[in-house]
């Protein structure tokens, strides 16, 4: 299994391989630091478990936690293990067909909720967070989202497929995550727009972006391979 690395300044990730390795700048980038409107996203589960405490259900999320992600999407790491500012790489499905190498930095860790920020070069720069409450009998599952698309690169992106892509993810997580506990759940979620202002001095931004860093790769890759191959001919 990959070691997580310590996400601080002036550090950089720069694979050739793009699936093993994450092409990113090593520092958080927070939704004040994006370039694109502020979302704020909300998802939900209500779980029928009056007999499992809030904090149990979090403790096991938290130690499954890409077990429930949809598709063939991968975190190379455990978060249960991670500390505050570590960095996990993660493989992940922007759009049918695209996927890039990127990661999540874990911001914090308490017994009610979790909270990640992505690093520069993700698609978009923001803050989940995770958690589960009481709520009467029911135990609510949810996860709250505030994101700014990181670069104009990425807000066309998110305008074109990425908001979708992301809905489409956490509640195919939530979904999962009810079936878990063998209750096949609806999902609620919300979202809003709440600043329509675009950072146009983060436009430098894509500077870091991911998508861009992992085709590169995947091209420098390619090219290696042809030159080894002519090169034993």
């Amino acid at each position: 299994m990959r070691t997580a690395g310590k996400c601080g300044a002036g550090q950089n990730w720069s694979m050739s391989d793009s699936r093993t390795a994450p092409t990113i700048t090593d520092d958080i980038a927070p939704p004040d630091d994006g370039f694109g409107r502020l979302w704020r996203k909300q998802y939900w589960i209500e779980l029928d478990l009056p007999e499992i405490s809030p904090e149990q259900i979090l403790a096991d999320w938290r130690d499954h936690f890409d077990a429930f992600w949809p598709g063939d999407n991968r975190l190379y790491a455990e978060l249960r293990k991670l500390r505050p500012l570590d960095l996990a790489e993660m493989d992940i499905e922007v759009a049918p067909g695209a996927r890039i190498t990127s990661g999540v930095v874990l911001l914090y860790s308490r017994p009610d909720a979790f909270a990640l920020i992505t690093p520069k070069g993700h698609m978009f720069n923001g803050v989940i967070t995770f958690g589960v409450r009481s709520r009467d009998r029911a135990r609510v599952a949810e996860i709250d989202i505030r994101m700014r698309a990181s670069d104009p690169l990425f807000e066309i992106g998110m305008a074109l497929f990425g908001h979708r892509q992301e809905d489409r993810f956490w509640t195919g997580t939530l979904h999962n995550l009810g079936l878990h506990w063998q209750q096949d759940c609806h999902v609620h979620q919300s979202a809003q727009v709440v600043d329509r202002h675009r950072h146009w001095n983060r436009a430098i931004n894509i500077w870091h972006n991911a998508a861009i860093r992992s085709l590169l790769g995947r091209g420098a890759t390619r090219v290696r391979a042809i030159l080894r191959r002519e090169g034993q001919a």
